[in-house]
């Protein structure tokens, strides 16, 4: 089940708490030594030694399987955080005791043709840190002077160099059965490095990703995100230009040209073509590969372009996977704000 479609859920029947709660953790894979699953071995671990790691709680059958847990948590431990492994991160919860090993790695599932359907293609389900872009001397050069240009379609390197904070609100609306939910969407970005993503159809859901760390949240309870997740969620964040232009000054950015108006940029295992406006130089088109239920190839056509108190940004979006535009949810941008007031609180942990 989708992270929306969960929500609705939640609300229909009264589910979601009533207060904040960070829940405890639960018994992974009923037990069973992680460590040794990895290894292609059920071996059941023992209680008293055990670790718990995100939402879980972890069972070994040796201390030597523990010590080797802890060394390496992030691979070790189930992926996405427990989500669902075919849905991907930020969607429903998997079944703790319904996993499948790929590649040394383990993942939950939220039901049996979630599973089935991983185990026919599991590269289609892991989304991996995108390769940065090669290229000679010559097309790093255009490709920073095509950067430059990206930099005066959005109002001048000075403008969003001075950017300190963007927020994004967008209508969301959902059919299911022939019945239309709305909702919200919003993100807010506090830069260099912090953003907050959620929706909320009544009550929010979504996830902070900060310099140090972030959490993951669906009404009042909350979960810290796990590296992997955090890397994750950054990627997506460095996928909108605006905000990967203002990070260009991070160590590892590279654009490299690939035509008179095509430039690849990366940072950080989020890589994108941009296509540029011959005469403004506004990205007016953004490809990258990236997870979209499965792992595919994702374009958007960024249209409406208003100066926003001393930046230009596109207030209309087309976006497409896979070569099929995309129409569902429907979504509308209802305001922009660049360096508006934001509060702290919407990037800190509740207590």
């Amino acid at each position: 089940m989708t992270r929306p479609a969960l929500v609705l859920a939640a609300l229909a029947a009264g589910a979601l708490p009533a207060r904040p709660d960070t829940p405890p953790p639960v018994l992974a894979l009923t037990g069973l030594d992680p460590v040794a699953l990895a290894a292609g071995t059920e071996t059941p671990g023992k209680e008293g030694i055990e670790a718990t790691y995100g939402r879980f709680t972890y069972r070994f059958a040796s201390e030597a399987n523990k010590a080797a847990f802890l060394a390496r948590p992030g691979e070790r431990a189930v992926q996405f955080g427990g989500a669902c492994g075919r849905m991907g991160p930020f969607s429903g919860t998997g079944n703790p005791a319904r996993f499948h090993v790929h590649d040394g790695r383990i993942y939950l599932f939220a039901s049996e043709a979630c599973r089935d359907s991983f185990k026919r293609d599991p590269d289609k389900h892991v989304e991996q840190p995108n390769p940065a872009p090669q290229g000679t001397a010559d097309e790093k050069a255009r490709g920073a002077r095509l950067v430059e240009r990206a930099l005066d379609g959005f109002g001048g390197a000075k403008a969003v160099d001075a950017l300190r904070t963007l927020s994004r609100v967008e209508k969301v609306v959902y059919t299911q059965g022939g019945t239309e939910t709305a909702g919200t969407a919003r993100s807010v970005w506090a830069f260099p490095d912090a953003v907050r993503t959620e929706e909320s159809f009544g009550t929010p859901y979504g996830h902070v990703v900060t310099r140090d760390g972030g959490f993951e949240f669906l009404g009042q309870k909350d979960w810290a995100l796990e590296p992997a997740m955090r890397a994750d969620a950054w990627r997506r964040a460095l996928r909108e230009p605006l905000v990967l232009l203002r990070n260009r000054a991070a160590p590892g950015f590279v654009a490299v040209a690939r035509g008179p108006n095509t430039v690849e940029v990366a940072l950080a295992g989020a890589t994108s073509t941009w296509t540029l406006d011959e005469k403004t130089g506004r990205v007016v088109r953004a490809e990258f590969r990236a997870r979209r239920g499965t792992v595919g190839d994702n374009a958007v056509v960024f249209a409406d372009f208003r100066a926003v108190n001393g930046v230009v940004l596109p207030h209309k979006r087309t976006e497409s996977f896979d070569g099929k535009e995309i129409t569902a949810p429907a979504r509308r941008v209802e305001a922009l704000e660049a360096n508006g007031e934001v509060k702290a609180e919407l990037f800190v942990r509740p207590k």
